[in-house]
């Protein structure tokens, strides 16, 4: 149920073989507030007959299970391709709202247009919270050098929206958050 390579599932899955035993490839789309509410994306491949019988566990888990192939390492496939989506995703979105700053656009109203027409979605809401939290920090280092960077803050969320409270994003995957070595 781990993120890894299609050449680290294929040893493995060659290693059950030669063991005469069954492996069964199962990444997770979701969070860890997702795991904890059982919301998880199984993107399962192996064996259907292994499915079935893991499926139990996969509806415990997740809030759905997507059997994508009988070969393991499709499973695998299918998690680093939305992973390499997601960072895509994220680096576009750093790069737009660099775009929307430097043309005097309010990257907070850009924001809430993207979010309410274009990318209606939870992860999008993130974003916006992510923004909000920014804007907090930001008034309270107006003194603080730019050189010296902006601290990640703590805390849980400031928005409302509970889903993600005390998540904090990464440095440079939101929009407006600083890049090192960028600016």
């Amino acid at each position: 149920m781990s993120t890894i390579s299609v050449a680290l599932s294929e040893h493995l899955t060659a290693m059950h073989d030669t063991a005469s035993r069954v492996l069964l490839a199962a990444p997770v789309f979701g969070r860890p507030d997702a795991a904890a509410a059982g919301k998880l994306f199984v993107i399962a491949a192996g064996p259907d007959a292994v499915i079935r019988r893991c499926q139990p566990l996969f509806d415990a888990m997740g809030q759905r299970t997507f059997v994508v192939g009988d070969r393991q390492p499709q499973a695998n496939i299918v998690k680093l391709a939305g992973n390499f989506l997601i960072a895509s995703v994220l680096e576009s979105l750093g790069e737009t709202f660099a775009l929307v700053r430097k043309s005097d656009i309010d990257a907070h109203r850009f924001l809430g247009i993207l979010t309410e027409t274009l990318f209606f979605g939870a992860d999008l809401q993130d974003l916006r919270c992510a923004h909000r939290r920014r804007k907090v920090r930001a008034r309270r280092l107006q003194d603080v050098p730019r050189t010296q960077g902006h601290p990640s803050g703590a805390g849980g969320s400031r928005c409302g929206h509970g889903s993600h409270a005390g998540r904090q994003p990464r440095e440079g995957s939101f929009p407006g958050r600083p890049r090192t070595g960028r600016r």
